[in-house]
């Protein structure tokens, strides 16, 4: 049994991309990881705290704001995020990263917004979709800055 277990290790660090990945792919970090507490004040005006669920970072506020943040590798996800983003609206050019998408719904209560983005930057798609009370006009300003913070990091 003990010479088994070397040969798994390097069997699990193989397929998570560890010494294998060329070093334009590198490995991204956590979704959690593109986003603090901070980030989302200056971005939002909203000091969320998020928490890693899967491969999307959940982040919320004391008022149930909200962010749903996802980072991956997977270029496929631009195209099936921008079409589940025209749920909220017409699709909208989001100038972050080399080609990104942006939508946006107002709810039933004044003041509160759904938005949708993502964008591809350096082989990475970066995107969120975001709830809360940003105000009576579209909040598509904000998500720029979101996003592009995200962008910064990546």
């Amino acid at each position: 049994m003990q010479r088994c277990v070397p040969a798994l290790f390097v069997i699990v660090l193989s397929a998570c991309g560890g010494a294998s990945a060329p070093a334009n792919h590198a490995a991204l970090a956590g979704p959690c990881a593109y986003l603090s507490t901070s980030d989302f004040n200056s971005t939002l005006g909203m000091p969320m705290a998020g928490y890693q669920s899967g491969p999307t970072c959940f982040s919320r506020d004391e008022r149930g704001d909200s962010c749903s943040v996802t980072v991956t590798r997977d270029p496929a996800r631009y195209a099936t995020s921008k079409v589940s983003a025209a749920a909220y609206g017409s699709i909208e050019s989001l100038p972050a990263g080399s080609k990104g998408f942006y939508s946006a719904k107002p709810q039933v209560l004044p003041a509160v917004w759904i938005f949708d983005f993502g964008f591809m930057k350096s082989g990475a798609f970066g995107g969120a979709v975001c709830g809360g009370r940003f105000g009576s006009a579209n909040p598509k300003p904000l998500a720029v800055k979101l996003a592009n913070t995200i962008a910064s990091k990546l």
